[in-house]
């Protein structure tokens, strides 16, 4: 069984080795593939993908395949079109087992979306899940022409973790915001009713991570946003008070830092976060023990050039090594003419001893966000992303091991 020790090994014989991380397509048949998110929509317990293509307008679902195919392109359904799609993820907000799918776009369909599956009982089946015919999509009324929608998450309302989730959204101007988007009580059936209620303004937001930041047991916002007059990479406090989750007010906001950056997609941890930059390189934040405990304390802030001397980055993610964190790093090496030639998707740390690893070699331009996942099942963590620019599409890397 191949370990992490393969990712050593490649250190240690060159320092800029591209050490053969194979790339597998999932898909390219699309134009535009604009970020990857996965969940367990079949409920087999393997890891799907859900991929909004932004050019050609797809909302895409991936079924994961038996392990013995799983370097062949993936079963694909299309659940939706629609213009300028920006995100896409997969949740189960009515908690009837069946997996919603929701996608956010801006260009001039200034929309959030949700896609659902039109069957009568749960689980839902693969060949149910593939039939492009058995997906309906509706809009949000609140949402429709408001702002250019970027991104969104799911987040439990209060401590109970069998509590159905809401949805948290993000936009980029005009109108840029945070906003939490609320069901009617009887249900997410009526979309007309869903409410909107904005918690903050934005200029352009890149990563909404739903996570216990305070420990005290509900989910907090984390929030990367990359331009205007409140950009960086800040908190909101989810109300401990029931009563008060639909009052924007009550959601107070935490300072992190990056407010002098452009932050882009980051990597977020009670205690420590991690964020790509544009032309800063790349930049952590660690938290003292205190505010790790209570959600204040302060931020110690520390800063590296990105691997390769890379201007443009685009996203982090952690990827556990030896019990040690390194990270995935991906760029869009197309905005500056310096980043050309130089590896967009790379492996590196923070221990200076360490050098990155080129893992992506020459191909593409413009990638995005990263998970990280054993899609191989041989005991080490692969790499997925996309790319949109050179039409790369959805793929992942095998760590050689």
């Amino acid at each position: 069984m191949k370990t992490h020790f393969g990712i050593l090994v490649c250190l240690l014989v060159s320092s800029s080795a591209h050490c053969q991380w194979q790339r597998h397509t999932v898909d390219d048949l699309g134009r535009g593939a604009d970020g990857v998110r996965i969940e367990d929509v079949d409920g087999d317990g393997l890891d799907d993908i859900v991929t909004g293509w932004e050019e050609s307008g797809h909302i895409c679902l991936y079924v994961q395949p038996t392990l013995e195919k799983i370097r062949e392109p993936w079963p694909r359904v299309v659940v939706g079109k629609s213009p300028s799609v920006e995100d896409a993820f997969a949740i189960d907000l009515d908690q009837d087992g069946i997996k919603e799918i929701i996608s956010c776009h801006e260009g001039k369909t200034h929309q959030v979306l949700i896609h659902r599956l039109r069957i009568a009982t749960a689980p839902a089946s693969r060949s149910d899940l593939l039939q492009a015919k058995n997906w309906q999509s509706v809009g949000i009324a609140s949402c429709q022409g408001v702002s250019r929608w970027m991104f969104a998450t799911g987040l439990r309302r209060g401590t109970d973790k069998e509590q159905g989730k809401v949805l948290a959204v993000g936009s980029k101007d005009p109108q840029g915001q945070v906003s939490l988007l609320l069901p009617p009580a009887d249900g997410v059936d009526d979309l007309t009713q869903w409410r909107r209620i904005q918690l903050q303004p934005a200029g352009w937001i890149m990563s909404l991570v739903a996570l216990d930041m305070d420990l005290d047991g509900d989910e907090d916002l984390v929030v990367s946003d990359r331009k205007g007059s409140d950009r960086g990479v800040y908190w909101l406090e989810q109300p401990d008070d029931a009563e008060a989750f639909s009052v924007a007010e009550r959601w107070v906001r935490h300072e992190v830092g990056g407010h002098e950056s452009e932050v882009m997609f980051l990597d977020a941890r009670p205690d420590a976060i991690v964020a790509a930059t544009r032309g800063d390189g790349i930049l952590r934040w660690a938290r003292s023990p205190k505010g790790s405990a209570d959600g204040e304390g302060t931020w110690q802030r520390s800063r590296t050039a990105a691997p390769f001397g890379i201007v443009n980055g685009k996203a982090v993610r952690r990827m556990e090594h030896h019990g040690q964190p390194w990270f995935v790093f991906t760029a869009n090496r197309g905005v500056d003419r310096s980043d050309h030639g130089k590896p967009a998707v790379s492996l590196f740390s923070f221990e200076p001893s360490l050098q990155p690893i080129d893992i992506g070699g020459d191909a593409g331009v413009k990638f995005d966000r990263i998970e990280v996942r054993d899609l191989d099942q041989d005991g080490d963590l692969d790499i997925l992303t996309c790319e949109e620019r050179d039409n790369l599409g959805v793929f992942w890397y095998e760590n050689p091991g």
